[in-house]
């Protein structure tokens, strides 16, 4: 197997604070990928999971996100900040249940790339000195709910990995 390959398996993630991830947030140019930014932390979604999320997948009142099954992903249901209801109320709007919740300025979905484009954008002007990409957000969500005591059983279950 190539060294490289040996290396970057080997690297731990680089884990984020809340505070850097609330900088971070806060430094997106528009509130509509600050709610991004803070909703893949607080659910530990994938970018490819946030990108996805459609108006009928997320429960207010019970503040459980249902993530539909990717590739090999099956679905599951996670959980979010509560400080996200009025925010995500809001983003939600008048939208009709099939739609996605952060259309593209067309109104399909957003790109990862997009995603990965904005965040880094946000991480340079919040001074947040790390080598971090929107999939750190997931990373350090899992760090933080395992730090908070959670079993690694369920924050598996919440992430839809079998393993940590």
């Amino acid at each position: 197997m190539d060294s490289n390959v040996l290396a970057k398996k080997k690297l731990k993630p680089v884990v984020l604070t809340v505070s850097e991830v609330r900088k971070i947030a806060i430094s997106a140019e528009n509130l509509k990928h600050r709610l991004m930014i803070e909703l893949a932390y607080t659910a530990g979604l994938r970018v490819s999971e946030l990108v996805g999320v459609k108006v009928q997948h997320v429960n207010l009142d019970k503040l459980v996100l249902f993530v539909p099954g990717i590739g090999k992903q099956g679905a599951r249901t996670t959980i979010f900040s509560g400080s996200l209801k009025d925010a995500l109320q809001r983003q939600i709007g008048n939208k009709e249940p099939d739609d996605y919740l952060f259309p593209s300025e067309r109104g399909g979905n957003l790109t990862t790339r997009s995603v990965t484009k904005f965040f880094k954008a946000a991480l340079q002007t919040s001074g947040v000195d790390k080598e971090v990409t929107p999939h750190s957000l997931r990373q350090s969500f899992t760090a933080f709910m395992l730090a908070k005591g959670n079993d690694k059983a369920s924050v598996q279950s919440l992430l839809g990995r079998r393993a940590l």
